[in-house]
């Protein structure tokens, strides 16, 4: 039996009773089972402790090969990351600063100021994400979460005729949430789970996803419960682009440096978001239209830039403009 196969009943110590109870909590597969916490399992059940992490193990035994959880060598993990599908951003010097697109079962942070052309290329991850796997998209649909009101239909539509994909369907394959505050926004990832099991969704955009954060929790007297808050939500997303191979992006804004001896735009979060997402890539203003992309923080990416142009039909290589 293949992985996609895969029932919670196939899993060894679940029985007809265990599984129904599995379900009703809100976990319908072995690999939802398998990259959950002994803890999350617990808080949805009333199975103890040591039945939640009898149950978990037993699934990543079954999924260790497909979840790469399992011992295996450097030359075959190697191997599974260059046979990952890439998300083309449509723009080539972008695409080729992040190693042809961007990573599937990885987050992909985009940090800028206000107008860097942040939004505008989520908007433009949501059209490419549709095209087929041959003109580098992932045949998929987007599911974009919105804290900033940033949205914008009739972008998508420009999009998509610029990539001959057409508008209404394009519009069709975008999945909206306009969130109202960082307990909506936590409380979503389920619903993200659910789209992207059961929906097609290949791609999740969060912009931005400190928004709420930043706002709710104010003052350093709630500092820590907001890093705690931010990892815990950068860790089920994550969780999510690895178990389902999906590509996440979110965007990040940028505050002032308060440190007199670092001065300049640093972005929101802390090391808790900068340890958490996979790539950071830096958008800043260039001349006019144009806006200048740096590779500054990845485990697999060179340090590099790219320099585009922005314009109402999404962006493009500078050179070809």
């Amino acid at each position: 039996m293949n992985d996609e196969g895969l029932k919670l009943l196939d899993i060894k110590g679940i029985g007809e009773k265990t599984a129904k109870k599995l379900e009703r909590a809100g976990v319908k597969t072995p690999k939802q089972l398998a990259m959950m916490t002994a803890s999350e399992l617990v808080s949805r059940t009333d199975l103890s402790e040591g039945e939640a992490l009898s149950l978990i193990e037993a699934a990543r035994v079954e999924l260790e090969k497909t979840l790469r959880i399992g011992v295996m060598r450097a030359s075959e993990y190697y191997e599974a990351l260059k046979r990952q599908p890439r998300l083309t951003t449509g723009v080539k010097g972008l695409d080729k600063i992040l190693d042809g697109g961007l990573e599937t079962e990885a987050i992909t942070e985009f940090v800028g100021p206000y107008g860097s052309g942040k939004t505008q290329l989520m908007h433009q991850l949501c059209v490419t994400v549709q095209l087929t796997e041959n003109r580098g998209g992932l045949n998929g649909s987007a599911l974009y979460f919105d804290t900033e009101r940033g949205f914008t239909p009739w972008k998508i539509e420009a999009i998509a005729k610029r990539f001959n994909v057409e508008p209404r369907v394009a519009l069709e394959n975008v999945y909206y949430v306009n969130v109202v505050d960082a307990d909506h926004q936590v409380a979503l990832l389920d619903t993200a789970e659910e789209y992207v099991r059961e929906h097609g969704v290949k791609l999740i955009v969060v912009d931005s996803f400190t928004n709420h954060f930043r706002k709710q929790y104010l003052g350093r007297d709630n500092l820590v419960l907001r890093q705690q808050k931010i990892n815990k939500y950068i860790g089920f997303l994550l969780r999510l682009a690895i178990t389902y191979n999906v590509a996440v992006a979110v965007t990040n804004q940028v505050v002032a440096s308060p440190d007199p001896r670092m001065p300049g735009d640093r972005a929101v979060g802390g090391h808790i978001v900068g340890h958490g997402t996979t790539h950071r890539i830096w958008l800043s203003r260039a001349k006019g239209s144009r806006r200048l992309a740096r590779v500054i923080d990845s485990p697999r990416l060179p340090e590099a830039e790219a320099l585009i142009e922005i314009s109402d039909s999404g962006l493009y290589d500078a050179e070809a403009v």
